[in-house]
């Protein structure tokens, strides 16, 4: 492929929110962490405008331009509700950050549910067509509306979102079946199989710094949030009944959201809960005897379960006949699933693991990481980019658009002399400062080698 000097609009879906202080976690949100991941392996002559909340603006934020070399920022105002997120769009900020002098490739949306608002919103500035990618981190259907009925009445709007992308990404083909199950029970159209592919969101190396643990007891870790689908307030349950024969070991729980102060977590003497830094989050994994997933119900890929993996600490996984996510993942690679069906299966396995030494439990993890498809069959980042490049030649007419020769040869030979932008451009060929023809000239010229600056904030072109 011709590695195209690409801009691409970037779309978030905040999800880890301090909900006392109605701030953003950004760095510990799994939907922000896998764009980073998926920016950081994408070319590095693309221009990234990374939408992200407004809330951020006048703080650090070296964390997103870390990503890849050129990230700008866009800041725009999400609610503090992920549910919110799924209605409101505010076009007009897009509008104010986006002038006719700008350009957009492609969009990348992780919140499927406005893939139709800016579509409309990319016409109405006369864009042409911009490249639509999206991101299922969730999916509406019957086994996610299990855990809370305001959970459910996405679909409508998933369903504009599918069929108005030109790619929909899932974590698995489980996910896919789930999405299209749901879709073809509430309407006539839905979107071909074709259209859906892949997208593996690959584990976070988080910092191994070491910290005082506290304790040398057994560390068994749960690093999923404390809500209703994780299963921690049965995972209680099965430890109090072991630490009535054993006092070896404590539970170390993440999450630090108000439920912290719960009654549960503060009346057992076992259980440690506190904010744990990145530069810090590897070290405890690694220094864990084992960790815990007890998820239930709806699940598609589990970004904690892969963090503690891939950080050291071996997981005991969920399985049931309905949910197929954690055997997509693990496959056969584990013996140690437990059906959440049975709670008493969990009590042995962490009854067992306990007695286990940690390098006969080393020995499991690095078995996990070795056989296990979520760490071998991933989607690479560059099938993505082929993909966009494939898809831009076929949207090219073969007819050479108006203009287009004009627009070629006023192009200066070198990057040193005067690049022409696009605004420059559009002003000496065309009365309008809007024109959605410029978008496949644009693609015609860089596929016929010509280069835009991506170093810069405004399409800045020439010839090499």
């Amino acid at each position: 492929m011709n590695n195209l000097d690409l801009r691409i609009l970037v779309w978030s879906n905040p999800l880890t929110v301090d909900k006392i202080g109605k701030t953003f976690h950004y760095w510990k949100d799994s939907g922000f962490i896998y764009t980073k991941h998926l920016l950081k392996s994408m070319p590095k002559n693309y221009r990234f405008y990374w939408v992200i909340p407004d809330k951020l603006k006048g703080k650090d934020v070296t964390w997103f331009e870390e990503a890849n070399n050129n990230i700008e920022l866009i800041y725009y105002p999400y609610s503090t509700s992920i549910h919110q997120n799924r209605y409101e769009f505010y076009g007009n900020v897009l509008k104010k950050n986006f002038p006719y002098t700008k350009d957009i490739d492609v969009i990348i949306n992780n919140q499927p549910e406005v893939s139709a608002n800016l579509k409309v919103w990319a016409q109405n500035q006369r864009r042409d067509n911009p490249i639509i990618l999206s991101f299922f981190h969730w999916i509406d259907c019957s086994a996610s509306r299990k855990f809370g009925t305001e959970l459910g009445g996405y679909s409508s709007r998933q369903h504009d979102g599918s069929m108005v992308s030109d790619m929909n990404f899932f974590h698995s083909e489980y996910a896919i079946d789930l999405f299209l199950e749901q879709q073809n029970k509430e309407f006539k159209n839905v979107v071909p199989r074709h259209k859906c592919s892949i997208f593996n969101p690959p584990p976070t190396k988080w910092g191994d710094e070491p910290f005082d643990l506290g304790t040398d007891k057994k560390i068994i870790l749960f690093n999923h949030r404390l809500n209703a689908t994780t299963g921690w307030k049965e995972l209680l349950k099965i430890l109090d009944k072991i630490y009535e024969e054993r006092q070896d070991f404590v539970l170390w729980m993440t999450d630090d959201s108000k439920i912290q102060k719960s009654k549960e977590l503060q009346s057992r003497e076992y259980i440690i809960n506190t904010q744990i830094s990145g530069a810090n989050y590897g070290f405890l994994m690694r220094s864990a005897h084992l960790g815990i997933c007890n998820h239930r119900g709806y699940s598609t890929w589990n970004m904690a379960l892969l963090d503690a993996f891939c950080n050291g600490c071996f997981m005991v996984a969920p399985y049931n006949k309905d949910d197929l996510c954690y055997k997509n993942m693990l496959g056969d690679a584990t013996e140690f699933f437990h059906n959440t069906d049975n709670p008493g299966e969990l009590k042995e396995q962490i009854e067992f693991l306990l007695g286990c030494s940690r390098e006969t439990i080393n020995v499991y993890n690095e078995a996990i990481l070795k056989l296990a498809p979520c760490f071998n069959q991933r989607v690479i980042p560059e099938t993505i980019s082929d993909y966009i490049e494939l898809t831009i030649r076929a949207r090219v007419p073969q007819k050479t658009p108006a203009k287009y020769n004009d627009v070629f040869n006023a192009i200066p030979n070198s990057p040193y002399v005067g690049n022409l932008t696009k605004k420059e451009l559009v002003n000496k060929f065309w009365s309008f400062h809007v024109n959605s023809n410029f978008q496949k000239i644009r693609w015609k010229l860089l596929l016929e080698g010509v280069r835009d600056n991506t170093d810069s904030s405004e399409p800045s072109y020439y010839k090499e």
